[in-house]
């Protein structure tokens, strides 16, 4: 059964990024974005003050520019905050933050125009469309930097689009890029889950462990998963408890696919909101507007330090298992895999499996509000970091994957028959790869 978790907007989410699809669901909203804007402008009093439209940024908020200067203020605003850099995130990341911007328009509450979204959609399912999105611009309150960059290479692909009253800072901000970029992680992390669950079905298939107790069933897909995992595996047949690690593999799990739950679901939350600085709502009888702080995601980063944690835990109960399938403890497998024509053999593979938990450890446990600072004269004074934790759960799970590639090595090599094939035959279990679909997250 698959994540009994309601993912759906998330899978069709991913599911367009990966087809570079305009579903049904953009489309439809075109209308709810037409209204929204030109309604805004219908009723606006110019008089009033609104951040972006008619006044400078961050702490010359309280400033307006030049009647002369106003026509080009939006364009130049993009170009001010588009800062150099030569690093950047995979192209694939820029298709998951342009649908990212896409949705957050759709539910109009920015000063975005019907004509720019209908423009956006059309260039979504171009296979030429990937903007760059940088990976050391970060900062502070939200990514407007990395949005300006966004925004910059999307106008250079409609040449003859002129930029509409507010539509600089609504381009530039929001918290699409966060999402956007999380969302692109996120395929990343879930195929590094199903291959952990791959090989701790081989783990269990081959090698005997004690027996633990039965999963209670709570609703989840963990006890279909533990019943995957341990039906039919072999047990050791000694009176002792053995490792701790061992006896809380399904507890180690649990917490693993929860952290991965959580994320997924604040992303999904994320997409599923307009988000911006400032919003346009429905007011009484008209379409008013107010500042917003919508275009930070503290419940995204969070979730975010929170898989950070699962995987360095994940990465330690790896480790043991590369030490215990080459301790000497299993029957019939030999300490490290000697034999005599390889007396030595795979003496040094904890060795390095540990080497790389501990580096995971020294670039990783730094946490994410351990601490921050204020910018633009204290204006910007909160910090969530979003596209850099996006930075680093792709640093890690590289990490985390070669540790899961170095197991996988040892699992197939201390095992009995052909370590090159995907079925693995132990006690009358057998188990295939193709099982492992039911568990994903997307």
């Amino acid at each position: 059964m698959a994540a009994p978790i309601p993912l759906d907007d998330l899978r069709g989410f991913v599911s367009e990024c990966q087809e570079r699809r305009v579903g049904p669901i953009l489309c439809e909203r075109l209308a709810i974005v037409r209204h929204r804007y030109t309604s805004f402008f219908k009723g606006y009093d110019e008089r009033e003050k609104v951040y972006g439209l008619n006044t400078f940024p961050g702490h010359r908020e309280g400033e307006t520019p030049t009647v002369d200067y106003v026509a080009n203020y939006q364009t130049d605003l993009i170009e001010n905050h588009c800062l150099p850099t030569g690093d950047y995130f995979p192209e694939t990341t820029g298709i998951f933050v342009s649908f990212a911007k896409a949705y957050s328009i759709s539910f109009g509450g920015t000063l975005v125009s019907d004509r720019f979204f209908e423009l956006l959609l059309g260039l979504l399912g171009e296979p030429t469309y990937s903007p760059s999105i940088p990976r050391d611009l970060s900062y502070s309150s939200g990514d407007v930097v990395p949005g300006a960059h966004w925004s910059r290479q999307t106008l250079a692909l409609l040449p003859d689009y002129r930029l509409q009253a507010g539509e600089g800072m609504a381009l530039i901000n929001g918290a699409f890029v966060h999402v956007g970029a999380a969302a692109w992680i996120f395929t990343l992390l879930n195929s590094d889950w199903l291959r952990f669950v791959s090989n701790t079905c081989r783990f269990h298939s081959l090698f005997p462990v004690r027996r633990v107790a039965p999963w209670p069933s709570d609703g989840s897909m963990l006890p279909d998963l533990f019943r995957l995992i341990h039906d039919g595996a072999p047990e050791a047949v000694d009176d002792t408890q053995g490792r701790v690690s061992m006896r809380s593999s399904n507890e180690i799990i649990a917490a693993y696919s929860g952290a991965l739950s959580e994320l997924a679901l604040e992303i999904q939350t994320g997409l599923m909101k307009s988000t911006g600085n400032p919003l346009i709502f429905e007011g009484q009888g008209k379409i008013d507007v107010a500042p917003s702080g919508s275009f930070v995601n503290p419940a995204l980063a969070l979730a975010q330090g929170k898989l950070i944690d699962a995987l360095l835990m994940v990465a330690w109960f790896v480790t043991r298992r590369v030490d215990y399938v080459l301790s000497g403890e299993i029957e019939c497998i030999s300490r490290d895999f000697a034999s005599d024509e390889n007396p030595l053999g795979l003496i040094q593979w904890p060795k390095i499996a540990k080497a790389r938990l501990e580096r995971m450890r020294l670039r990783h446990a730094r946490r994410v509000f351990v601490s921050g600072d204020s910018t633009s004269h204290g204006i910007e004074d909160f910090w969530t970091n979003g596209l850099n934790l996006v930075a680093e759960l792709e640093a890690i799970r590289q990490d985390f994957d070669a540790l899961l590639q170095m197991e996988e090595h040892v699992i197939r090599a201390a095992s009995v028959g052909d370590v090159d094939v995907d079925l693995c035959a132990s006690s009358g279990k057998l188990f295939r790869e193709a099982e492992l679909a039911a568990f994903s997250f997307l």
